[in-house]
């Protein structure tokens, strides 16, 4: 009998230390703040063209709606969120996917004056060959319907001060990013190539006539200076101005008789400005605009043919 009672007794014990040893495991996780979020969108994209001679060339609306979703983790030094869309362009029916991703912002390190950001985006496979997307981050071609993974980093510095019942915010930040790819990219355009296209193919092909595998990975820096004004007399409204400088850093490949490859980078420059306006109507709707004047070099020249000028985006959120 008291060898049944003793036994009994082990069994509690044992039992009731497993439940608290189980509980002390999962009280970290409990612990962990979290937020989540969602919010619709839409938006309206102009881009504007102008000829070489200076006239406006053509102008292209387009329609778009989207909708994201994430959650905010350790006090929102952890974003991961995911956002699908559509956008409708004007004399058609058609409605076209914006494609899909998913990303993660890790806010390394965030202070009064200073944040150090890591971002990551996964664009999932598509087949699309159109798209338009407002980050040129993202932008992809139809050759890169697999999945396409952008990561990069942005320290940014900042100082407010205070003129009267305004607040200024001047800033200044870099921002580097790369793109990596589950499928093989070829060397086809002729920025890629020593001394440009050439008819015959030389420079885009092997002995055996097969495409030649672009194997470098391509760089994109970017630096702004920017200020931030609210002004005292209405705290919903923000006005924002800042100048962008782009280098892009692009292998250019070279062949010689014995159809070896060897690559060095050469940089293109673009620079544009960027001014903001965001008003804040209720606790869930927001509007904000965006205008975009951009440049070739170091604010160099107007850009003109197949590269836009001015591009206006203006949106409406509303946040679930």
């Amino acid at each position: 009998m008291l060898k049944r009672i003793l036994i009994l007794c082990c069994v509690i014990i044992s039992g009731t230390s497993y439940a608290q040893i189980a509980a002390q495991k999962q009280l970290p996780i409990e612990q962990v703040p979290s937020n989540f979020y969602g919010s619709v969108e839409m938006r309206h994209h102009v881009n504007t063209y102008f000829d070489e001679e200076g006239y406006r060339g053509k102008q292209e609306p387009s329609t778009h709606f989207r909708f994201q979703a994430g959650v905010q983790l350790y006090n929102s030094n952890l974003d991961l969120y995911g956002t699908i869309g559509v956008y409708k362009k004007p004399q058609t029916q058609q409605i076209i996917q914006r494609r899909p991703q998913i990303a993660l912002d890790m806010h390394l390190l965030r202070t009064p004056t200073f944040q150090l950001l890591q971002y990551n985006i996964i664009q999932v496979p598509f087949s699309n060959e159109e798209q338009e997307i407002e980050s040129e981050k993202v932008v992809t071609d139809a050759t890169d319907a697999g999945t396409v993974y952008t990561t990069g980093l942005a320290p940014t510095v900042s100082h407010i001060t205070m003129a009267g019942d305004s607040m200024f915010k001047f800033k200044f930040g870099l921002d580097g990013w790369t793109k990596m790819y589950t499928r093989k990219k070829y060397i086809e355009d002729a920025p890629y190539v020593e001394g440009g296209q050439r008819e015959d193919g030389y420079g885009f092909v092997d002995s055996k006539g097969e495409p030649i595998e672009d194997t470098a990975n391509h760089y994109d820096l970017l630096s702004l200076v920017g200020i931030e004004m609210q002004p005292g007399f209405s705290n919903n409204l923000l006005v924002e101005a800042t100048v962008n400088y782009t280098r892009r850093f692009e292998p250019i490949y070279s062949m010689d008789e014995a159809k070896n490859i060897d690559y060095k980078y050469g940089v293109e420059d673009r620079s544009y400005y960027q001014i903001r306006g965001k008003f804040k109507l209720t606790e869930s709707l927001t509007l904000i605009n965006d205008f975009y004047h951009f440049h070739g070099g170091f604010f160099e020249s107007k850009r003109d043919g197949d590269n836009r000028r001015f591009r206006n985006i203006a949106r409406i959120t509303c946040a679930l």
